[in-house]
This record gives C-alpha cells, sequence and structure tokens, in this order.
C-alpha cells in the first residue's frame, strides 16, 4: 500500500510540473538555438546512432528563459525518447529511455565505467566545459562496488541501487567546498542502458563560497528569528509565539543562485515544534546566507490538511527575501524527465514480462 501511494505522488507531482509548463505543437520555423544544440547532443554524445533513426521533434517548452524539448526517434529496430532540458542555452539534463526494442549504437563499450568515459570525453568536445579530471577518476573505480572519493573539490560517487525493479547505476560528480555542494554532473544508467546527463557546471557560477557562520550559530539565528515570524491561516488570523524542541534541530550547508546563476552558500535550518501547530504545521525551515548570517526566507513543515500561508509577516521579512526558488525550480524540472523515464521503464518491464 505505501510503494502504492509512492506512486500516486509521484505521478501527482509530474502532472502538477508538466501542466505548469507551457508546451506548444512544434511548427516549422526555423530551428532555435535549444533545438541545434539538442540534435547535436543526440548526435554527438548520446550513445546511439542517430543516422539510423527518424528524429521528431514532438514539443518544446519555452518560459524565456529555459527550453525543455521532446524527441521522439523512430526506426525498424526501436523506437527511443529523448528529453532535452537547457537553461539559458546550456544543458542542464537529458534523458533517454527506449519504448520498444534495443538502442541501436555504432560505439562499443566494455562495461559502464568504460561508457561513462566515452560520453563525458564526447560531452567535454560538446560543451567546450573541461572534464579531464573528472574523467580520470574513473581509472581507480571498481564496476561491481559502490564507490565514493574526494580528490581536490570534487567529490566522486558511484552508486547502484534498485528503483521499481530497475537497476539505477549513477556516476556523480560534485563541486564541495566545506561540506556544501556546488556544481554538479550526473551520469546514469538503468539496467545498463543510458538513461540520463544532468550537468549544472555551464547554467551556474560559483561565487564568494565564505563560511562564518557555523551550524550552531545558525540555528542561534534561526531561533531568534522565529520569535518574530508569524503565518496566515485562511480565516485570516495569524500564528506565532512558537516553542522550538531544539534536541530536533539541524542544519545543512547547501548552495544556491543569486542573481539567478551564482552559487553561494547557505544553511538550511530545520526547527521542529513542540506541538502541531494550526495548518498542521510542525516545524520551520529558516534559510540563512552561511557568510553574514542574514535570513533570507522562511517556510514551513507542514504535512496534511490546510496549507497556510507562509508569507513572513511585515515585522519578520528579511530585506532580500531572495531563497532557493530559483535552483529548487530548476532542478524539479529536470528530474520530471527521470521519473517519466524510470516509471516508464518499469512500466515497459512489466508488460514485457507477462
Amino acid at each position: 500500500m505505501k510503494k502504492l501511494l509512492k506512486k500516486i505522488c509521484v505521478l501527482l507531482v509530474i502532472t502538477m510540473i508538466v501542466a505548469s509548463l507551457a508546451v506548444f505543437p512544434v511548427t516549422h520555423a526555423a530551428d532555435t538555438e535549444a533545438q541545434v544544440q539538442a540534435r547535436a547532443l543526440m548526435e554527438n554524445v548520446l550513445p546511439m546512432d542517430l543516422s539510423k533513426y527518424n528524429a521528431t521533434l514532438e514539443s518544446q517548452s519555452n518560459d524565456g528563459e529555459v527550453d525543455f524539448l521532446i524527441y521522439n526517434l523512430d526506426s525498424d529496430e526501436s523506437t527511443l525518447r529523448v528529453f532535452c532540458l537547457f537553461k539559458n542555452n546550456a544543458l542542464l539534463s537529458c534523458n533517454m529511455y527506449v519504448d520498444k526494442g534495443e538502442v541501436i549504437n555504432d560505439k562499443k563499450y566494455t562495461n559502464l565505467i568504460d561508457a561513462t568515459k566515452k560520453i563525458l570525453e564526447e560531452y567535454q568536445t560538446y560543451t567546450k566545459i573541461d572534464s579531464a579530471d573528472m574523467i580520470e577518476m574513473l581509472d581507480d573505480v571498481d564496476v561491481t562496488k559502490d564507490s565514493s572519493t574526494m580528490i581536490g573539490k570534487i567529490n566522486f560517487t558511484k552508486n547502484t541501487v534498485n528503483v521499481y525493479g530497475i537497476e539505477v547505476t549513477t556516476f556523480r560528480w560534485a563541486y564541495t567546498v566545506n561540506g556544501a555542494e556546488y556544481t554538479k554532473l550526473e551520469v546514469e544508467f538503468q539496467n545498463g542502458i543510458f538513461s540520463c546527463l544532468y550537468d549544472t557546471r555551464g547554467v551556474y557560477s560559483i561565487g564568494d563560497t565564505t563560511v562564518n557562520i557555523s551550524s550552531d550559530q545558525a540555528i542561534d539565528i534561526a531561533t531568534k528569528y522565529t520569535e518574530t515570524y508569524s503565518y496566515a491561516l485562511s480565516d485570516g488570523s495569524r500564528v506565532s509565539d512558537f516553542n522550538i524542541n531544539e534536541d530536533k534541530s539541524v542544519a545543512k550547508l547547501v548552495a544556491s543562485p543569486i542573481n539567478s546563476t551564482e552559487l553561494r552558500p547557505y544553511w538550511h535550518v530545520e526547527l521542529y515544534l513542540d506541538q502541531t501547530y494550526p495548518g498542521h504545521v510542525e516545524g520551520l525551515t529558516i534559510y540563512v546566507w552561511a557568510n553574514s548570517g542574514e535570513v533570507f526566507a522562511c517556510s514551513n513543515i507542514a504535512y496534511g490538511g490546510e496549507l497556510p500561508d507562509t508569507s513572513p509577516s511585515p515585522s519578520s521579512s528579511p530585506e532580500n527575501n531572495t531563497g532557493s526558488v530559483d535552483i529548487n525550480t530548476i532542478a524539479i524540472v529536470a528530474a520530471i524527465a527521470t521519473v517519466v523515464v524510470i516509471a516508464t521503464s518499469a512500466l515497459l518491464i512489466k508488460k514485457r514480462s507477462k
């Protein structure tokens, strides 16, 4: 029952996100920059022989900064679908799944490490972003084991998990400072077949990584902030005067973009309350810049029931209430294709097994 509920929740999230995108039917106008880049990516980077497929652009959405494209690749032997997400003409993610048959590929690989190396070598040429150090880190990886290593400021992990009967293997690199992850690169395979390339290096730059505030100080700052914080209910009343369960308070150092593309570190502080407050609120999340200690956003941790207004009260509103909305939104949209790929692949496997 829990697995069924989880699947339903995933489908609801996908439906809500896709509905929020303005997806337009493809016209016969000149190719956009995103279309040109997507075609080059499929032709030169993805582990398939594009010349064997009839590639059709099914749909493309654009909100000014983000382009989301869906391609259908058809041949006598197989049918593939490719999802490409670009932000400011830089690739953020590309997902591919097999609708039927097997991928026609003119490239040969001995194992997943070899495949990842060759994909990244082609991708390095495509993006002109140096990936040599990341490729070199694969030399010491055992394809049969999960592993994690840190060289310089690059944290590499390789892991394999089973998701709804699908073996998902992920190779992941993250530029890391003081434990906070900034730009990331990921290559993913499902049951040994390439499924996803995710890269934020061309989308975001790394700004000031200075951390002047410790986790304990961040929790203290967040706790102080709640003294003047309140949220509104649907009837117009406001809830305030929170009692914090200090034993459950946690702070994690993460990174968020400022001015749209620059990543900076902040403390993601979760303060759990001594009881459930009106609106089913069980805690508060406070966002504190790691260099200055300034609170720049706050949200409620609520489960089920009425969703309260999480806007800060006038007396407690920070001057710069610019949170991590941008990077979280983009990350969610980028995850759509991955979730769709896994869900669809699982469905296809079940159908074939009948």
